[in-house]
């Protein structure tokens, strides 16, 4: 999941209390890996997991 503000703290603290692993990135991680694949300015939330997803593999 994306750092973004306070928001991903409750939701990180709660999946870690219920046994999951989760990875953490920050957003700025993100957009640079969009600069390599995506020439329009697009940002959806699609997207943004499919990146994600890449960026973790």
């Amino acid at each position: 999941m994306e750092a973004t503000g306070h928001y991903w703290l409750s939701l990180y603290s709660y999946l870690v209390a219920e046994g999951y692993t989760v990875r953490v990135i920050n957003p700025i991680q993100t957009d640079g890996w969009r600069h390599g694949f995506e020439i329009r300015k697009r940002k959806t939330d699609i997207i943004d997991s499919l990146l994600i997803a890449d960026l973790l593999r």
